[in-house]
């Protein structure tokens, strides 16, 4: 395993705001960081940044770090996907009695498809305290909406939050830093955490 220390931003948020050549750059410098290393995979345990890396290709189409960023793109992967299909890990179960329920990440969900790693190892992990919520939509938050609209942000959030309160269940879990932030920020009542805390 290796963990670059001069790795930064995978450009994602810059992107967001409209700042297309910062984005750029911070994408070209994680090419440089990440681009040589003798390494099958790369994984990240946020479904936005895993979301922006599996794109370095595209985002780099028509610069010299093209082919090195499509290869890099290639082995990169989300946590619970990795567990899933390349480890193969199954985690110890747990009973947890306050009940647990999972929010999909719009960049995991709907940007690459990812719903059932998660699921499948929450299962795993916590058995019949894994409970799930009656809808599938946004937090609110999605990259510097929660800045440039906070009031409708807050609404979305808040929505989100009640359906997992309608669960029953005391832990909410997810994948992503920026719905982690917005629940956390916005919950009352559920202890809000990464899905990775449970599972590992």
């Amino acid at each position: 395993v290796v963990t670059p220390p001069e790795q930064g931003c995978c450009g994602l948020l810059a992107e967001s705001a409209g700042e297309v050549e910062l984005s750029r750059e911070q994408a070209k410098r994680l090419v440089q960081s990440f681009g040589g290393l003798a390494v099958d995979f790369v994984v990240t345990a946020c479904a936005s940044c895993s979301y922006r890396l599996k794109r370095l290709g595209h985002v780099l189409a028509n610069e010299p770090e093209a082919e090195a960023a499509r290869r890099l793109a290639g082995k990169v992967r989300e946590a619970s996907e990795f567990l899933v299909q390349v480890a193969q890990y199954r985690p110890v179960p747990r009973l947890r009695p306050e009940g647990v329920v999972y929010h999909d990440p719009c960049h995991l969900h709907r940007g690459q498809g990812i719903s059932a790693e998660p699921r499948e190892l929450l299962q795993a992990a916590t058995g019949e305290s894994f409970r799930e919520a009656a809808t599938v939509d946004c937090c609110g938050l999605g990259g510097v909406f929660g800045v440039t609209s906070p009031q409708i942000s807050r609404e979305l959030g808040q929505e989100r939050l009640l359906a997992y309160q309608a669960t029953g269940a005391g832990i909410l879990a997810t994948t992503c830093s920026g719905c982690l932030v917005q629940l956390n920020r916005l919950s009352e009542g559920l202890k809000v955490v990464h899905l990775l805390e449970l599972v590992i």
